[in-house]
């Protein structure tokens, strides 16, 4: 099966920076276009790899819209590394309609996303962009389970012999 059209939605976190990358080898192996989205949400502190701009307050409508072009830029610099012309798209709205009406509307035969594997009460509060998407999509979608030694170390359970598998 060949791809045309692949839908990558970041959010600058460890399993996005995967899918991108993953995303890229399967681009380059079908001449596939890529597309990367981000649906502008209150930024997390946790995914910041640098400060804000001296002055925006992380909570404000600048520092969202800050972050998702910063996001997207950092997703397309990696694309031309390799010399794809990747399109961008910041997005507004809830995160799994938006993810699905872009795919819509760029023709997309392929979602791909990173999860962050977490679980129970963390999953309970912060919910699954990637499940709703998952649930929803009449795509294909695939995901990418998170692989940091970071997201191993706290949500694998490494007395289950099959966690790794």
């Amino acid at each position: 099966m060949s791809f045309h059209t692949i839908l990558v939605p970041v959010d600058g976190g460890s399993p996005s920076d995967a899918a991108v990358w993953y995303a890229l080898s399967i681009a380059e192996e079908d001449q596939a276009t890529l597309v990367f989205c981000h649906v502008q949400v209150p930024v997390p502190g946790y995914l910041l790899d640098e400060p804000l701009p001296a002055g925006m307050k992380m909570d404000s409508a600048e520092a969202v819209t800050w972050w998702s072009r910063h996001v997207l830029v950092r997703a397309r610099g990696r694309a031309a590394q390799l010399g794809f012309d990747a399109e961008v798209r910041s997005l507004r709205g809830d995160p799994v309609e938006s993810i699905l009406e872009t795919a819509h509307t760029v023709g997309a035969d392929l979602i791909m996303m990173g999860t962050h594997g977490r679980h129970g009460a963390a999953r309970a509060l912060l919910g699954s962009t990637t499940e709703g998407v998952l649930r929803r999509s009449r795509l294909p979608v695939l995901v990418l389970p998170c692989a940091t030694p970071e997201c191993l170390s706290s949500h694998v359970d490494t007395h289950d012999p099959g966690a790794l598998a």
